[in-house]
């Protein structure tokens, strides 16, 4: 790749922590973390723990859109999610996760889900003692395979609930940003016509043929649980696009192209120019549908994170791609009918 292009988005992110005013109780709650006895009142409405004897609860670190809490009841382990405030703005849809949650559960991808707190939207799982995998452990070919198993009754499963596209993403988190007057790059028209052409060149031959796709295959959402890797948080599942899956799976990790080739082999049991271009593409819009994610994250999320830094690392990143020599034969051969 070639280039290198940085972003000035000169904005100290706790400067940008704008709240909005709360309507309710719950909102309040939802500014800050909740401490271990509203945890413990909130998982007793659970109708499965409404009646434990012995119930406690610990926060889990880690989430930078919600809060993760476990909780142990009556010998038995499980995973409260409390979602954070404005995530709607996001695109998240809370029934279109819980249903399609409970499908990738059904096919032994997810962990099982226990109960559902409304009017909230709190997810309770079945807590899996597995472990994390580090991102160095993704990149190798054997667990590239494995995941690419893990996801292929997703892929070839029930229809989910809801539509994921990293380019309707994209302009909404651009009118969100507009509007709440986010710090945008300089060049976003010429971010935008990146975008433009890729969904040109993507589907112009070949009319985008959905399937359930999870959406956000950070490292983070990834346990080891004995021979099986499991995924966790479908918060952006829905119907989209195969080569998103994939291609937000590369660019989260970082893949070169041995690691791409075996990627797209374990995919489709073969490594075609197309195919490759198509990955390389949507790693572009991966990394920008991150890069906006930050953005729209300044001005909505209370939790002390430096999305500004965030995002300007991902407008780095799909820029080196954009501005890469082969871009122009990536877009010619992702044109290229079957």
């Amino acid at each position: 790749m070639n280039g290198e292009r940085r972003f000035e988005l000169d904005i100290p992110t706790r400067s940008l922590h704008t709240l909005r005013p709360p309507n309710g109780t719950f909102e309040i709650i939802l500014n800050r973390q909740m401490n271990i006895d509203e945890i413990k009142r909130l998982a007793r409405r659970a109708p499965r723990l409404a009646q434990a004897k012995k119930l406690d609860a610990s926060f889990l670190a880690g989430g930078i859109t919600n809060q993760n809490y476990r909780v142990d009841a009556d010998g038995e382990s499980f995973v409260l999610r409390v979602p954070g405030e404005n995530t709607e703005l996001l695109g998240i849809d809370r029934q279109h996760e819980l249903h399609n949650h409970r499908v990738a559960a059904a096919a032994g991808v997810a962990p099982g889900v226990v109960d559902w707190i409304e009017p909230e939207g709190c997810l309770m799982t079945r807590f899996i003692g597995g472990q994390r995998i580090q991102a160095e452990r993704l990149r190798a070919p054997e667990m590239i395979r494995r995941v690419v198993e893990a996801l292929r009754p997703i892929h070839t499963g029930p229809a989910f609930l809801g539509v994921f596209s990293p380019f309707r993403t994209f302009e909404r988190y651009l009118a969100i940003a507009k509007e709440r007057k986010s710090p945008l790059p300089d060049n976003i028209a010429e971010i935008e016509k990146f975008k433009c052409e890729i969904e040109r060149a993507l589907y112009v031959s070949s009319p985008l043929a959905p399937c359930p796709i999870h959406a956000d295959l950070l490292t983070e959402n990834f346990l080891a649980d004995g021979e099986s890797v499991r995924i966790l948080d479908w918060e952006y599942s829905g119907m989209g696009d195969i080569f998103f899956d994939m291609a937000n799976f590369a660019a989260h990790h970082q893949f070169g192209n041995e690691e791409e080739r075996i990627l797209l082999e374990a995919c489709f049991h073969e490594c075609r120019q197309r195919d490759m271009a198509r990955l390389r593409l949507m790693r572009i819009m991966s990394d920008l549908r991150e890069a906006m994610w930050g953005v729209v994250q300044v001005r909505l999320s209370t939790i002390d994170f430096d999305f500004v830094g965030y995002s300007k690392q991902f407008f780095e990143r799909m820029m080196v791609q954009a501005t890469d020599q082969q871009y122009p034969n990536w877009l010619k051969s992702a044109a290229e009918g079957e």
